[in-house]
């Protein structure tokens, strides 16, 4: 992918699978490792690949590496969402609720292509966390999207970073503390780009609420996604994430 450094070069990994906060995520380390450090993320970090192969490049290189993880409830169908979008079916939020309810057949093709996709993904790191897990840190999106503070000190702990230059920066603490000053970058640079409302990559955006019941609605008719669902619900108990 253009921008990012090669794979032996790289500093760490920050991503997971789409729609989980990778924007948010890499916002917050890029502005931290900036301030603090003098590292820069877009020259360091691979990030936003949301592929299985981001798994096996950890295991590889033994990279540090931040993994992001959202319910799939959430995160496959505000992918689907997005998907929708970029198929140009319409740009309008209520067109694409339609658009969903009026070809059920092709909203299950999708479900259950980005339920695979969700699936091999975090299946992968499970199976290769004893040899990762050292250097990896499992991030739950209802946590570090209200407490960005968490990214930071997993991002300092994988990286064996000095924790006195983010204790020393007592604004830099103050901001960590809360999300929204990370929600008004990420909207100003959608704004810049003229992102229509449902592809922001803002944590809190809710998106249209219609079409994502109807995308659920659909989605429990699909076995892949149902899977994706137990799968996070296995994780989150067995790496503690709350």
């Amino acid at each position: 992918m253009p921008g990012l450094p090669p794979f032996g070069q790289a500093m760490g990994i920050v991503d997971g699978y789409p729609r989980s906060g990778n924007t948010f995520a890499a916002e917050v380390c890029q502005f931290v490792l900036k301030r603090c450090y003098d590292k820069s993320f877009q020259e360091a970090f691979i990030h936003h690949f949301h592929e299985d192969i981001i798994a096996d490049i950890a295991l590889a290189y033994r990279l540090p590496s931040l993994f992001l993880i959202r319910d799939p409830r959430e995160a496959i169908v505000s992918c689907c969402l997005y998907r929708l979008s970029e198929e140009g079916l319409t740009n309008d939020s209520s067109g694409l609720a339609e658009a969903a309810q009026g070809s059920v057949l092709a909203c299950k093709y999708l479900i259950e292509k980005e339920s695979l996709k969700y699936r091999l993904l975090y299946s992968k790191l499970d199976a290769y966390w004893s040899h990762i897990g050292d250097v990896s840190s499992l991030l739950f999106f209802e946590s570090f999207s209200n407490n960005p503070l968490l990214i930071v000190e997993s991002l300092i702990k994988c990286l064996n970073l000095s924790r006195a230059r983010l204790d020393g920066d007592l604004k830099l603490i103050e901001l960590l503390s809360t999300p929204e000053y990370f929600l008004r970058l990420i909207s100003s640079n959608a704004l810049k780009l003229k992102k229509p409302l449902h592809q922001v990559s803002a944590p809190r955006h809710a998106g249209n609420v219609e079409l994502k019941t109807s995308l659920k609605k659909i989605a429990n008719e699909v076995p892949a996604y149902l899977q994706s669902v137990e799968l996070y619900d296995d994780l989150k108990g067995a790496y503690h994430l709350t």
